[in-house]
């Protein structure tokens, strides 16, 4: 049930992402950080979902947004950045070793900065950078409830490992909970709601146990 419901998400996101590049942004970043499929058990688990929305996204900003709206808002931190992918590729050409593993971690390196330069310019008013800061918050905030609750109820079971992907490792997985903290806090203050407060307040408390 799990790898359908994940799947099913998926590929109804895929017209309006293509439509609208933005929603393709949120259910990608959303399987970023929750990777909902690494919590099914089947087909899911090894499908590469984030490849299909990105390319969908990449597809729908070529049809609906060339011209209107930019790949990237390009300033001085974002040509650093793509100077910066530059030098890392040069140095990757000439190491002594490339094979599958390094090939592996250079691809997702480059894919992190065609990203985080792509966001740029789809973020580009106060409400889609409320909605992304939302999903990354919740996202990250699931397993920081989800594991909170489990260290209280078990007496302080250890952590062994992130939910996958770039998170798989629990040093890299502290270091989103920790970074997810400021974020829970601020969006609980900023909606002005006394019940998202509290509930930001309770995820918040979990994350840190």
């Amino acid at each position: 049930m799990r790898d359908l419901l994940v799947m099913a998400i998926v590929l109804l996101s895929l017209p309006l992402t293509v439509r609208r590049p933005f929603v393709g942004l949120l259910v990608f970043s959303w399987l970023a950080y929750m990777r909902p499929q690494d919590l099914c058990w089947g087909f899911a688990r090894e499908l590469r979902l984030s490849l299909f929305v990105a390319l969908m996204m990449m597809l729908g900003w070529f049809i609906h947004e060339q011209g209107r709206r930019p790949f990237a808002r390009w300033d001085v931190r974002t040509r650093a950045m793509s100077v910066l992918a530059g030098l890392v590729a040069i140095s990757y050409a000439f190491a002594q070793r490339q094979d599958a593993y390094t090939n592996s971690y250079f691809i997702e390196y480059l894919k992190i900065i065609a990203i985080a330069l792509f966001t740029t310019a789809q973020v580009d008013s106060r409400q889609r950078l409320r909605v992304l800061l939302w999903t990354i918050a919740l996202s990250l905030g699931f397993f920081g409830v989800k594991n909170g609750v489990k260290g209280i109820l078990s007496g302080g079971s250890q952590i062994t490992r992130g939910p996958g992907g770039m998170l798989e490792d629990n040093n890299d997985f502290a270091l989103a909970m920790v970074m997810n903290v400021p974020l829970l806090w601020y969006l609980g203050i900023a909606e002005g709601k006394k019940w998202v407060r509290q509930a930001t307040l309770w995820a918040l408390f979990l994350a840190v146990v």
